[in-house]
């Protein structure tokens, strides 16, 4: 007779603290007779039970939650080719407005048709009214350059966009936008050591984190942090690595005095082997 095994599958969290990196294992799953290992591949049916358990815990949870989901009408017009709608944009809400800013598009013709892809540089703003769906947008401001897949983040009473990317190439760009009767101020904080895009960023307390994404222009574990309370002074900080594979397009959450890592966007040589977290 066979002897019966009994294996665990678990889903990865990586917690990320102020003086070191922690591995997290939450316990999803018990199967029976089937064997999983850093070293071995986990199929496509395999990864599916893992997304549908989460989308079950995510729908379990917007269920107890009393927030609501509105839909909104109305995006900025003035700009040529910005109102087809943009990706990666910068954003915020700052003392009841919405700002965007930035961002990309196709305006022309899809990509799949030879299309040429734009990126944006203005700033808008729109009041967000509790009684009504309809925002009404107006310029505000300018960024340093056009640029998309940065991180957006808010932090007492201002806005802070830092990295992403244009036609040229990444960016190490870091700015911090005050809301004015005008418009916007702007502030240049201290520039990224490497340029970044498509990585994830938080504040916990006063500090700014940023983590994964690409570093010029190649998919890293890397996390970097600025005391927004003394950035001139002390620069950008980096910390220890991301455990596990690298990590493009993340989700960084912060949650008291810590930071959660959760996603990644693997890239073609990455999915040739068994990710690491699994």
């Amino acid at each position: 007779m066979a002897k019966r095994h009994q294996y665990f599958l678990c889903f990865a969290v990586f917690k990320l603290t102020l003086r070191s990196i922690q591995l997290k294992i939450t316990i999803i799953l018990l199967l029976d007779n089937k064997i999983f290992s850093n070293k071995e591949f986990i199929n496509i049916k395999r990864l599916k039970i893992i997304f549908v358990l989460m989308a079950l815990f995510i729908t379990n949870v917007m269920a107890q939650n009393s927030n609501s989901i509105q839909r909104m009408m109305g995006f900025p017009t003035e700009e040529p080719g910005f109102d087809k709608g943009v990706s990666a944009c910068f954003c915020g809400v700052i003392n009841g407005r919405l700002y965007i800013a930035g961002g990309c598009n196709f305006p022309e013709k899809p990509v799949a048709e030879g299309g040429k892809k734009r990126f944006y540089k203005t700033i808008y703003a729109a009041e967000l009214q509790a009684n009504s769906d309809q925002l009404v947008w107006k310029t505000v401001g300018q960024m340093p350059q056009e640029a998309a897949y940065g991180v957006s983040v808010s932090y007492e009473n201002s806005l802070i966009f830092v990295g992403g990317n244009n036609e040229v190439g990444a960016l190490t760009t870091a700015i911090r936008l005050y809301p004015t009767a005008e418009g916007v101020k702007q502030e240049a904080l201290p520039s990224l050591p490497h340029a970044l895009d498509n990585m994830s960023g938080a504040v916990v307390g006063h500090i700014l984190y940023v983590a994964g994404g690409n570093c010029e222009g190649v998919a890293t574990q890397k996390v970097w942090s600025l005391n927004l309370k003394n950035a001139e002074k002390e620069g950008w900080k980096e910390h220890a690595a991301i455990p596990g594979i690298a990590r493009v397009q993340p989700l960084l959450l912060p949650l008291r005095v810590v930071c959660w890592v959760f996603g990644v966007v693997l890239h073609l040589k990455q999915r040739q082997s068994p990710p690491s977290w699994l």
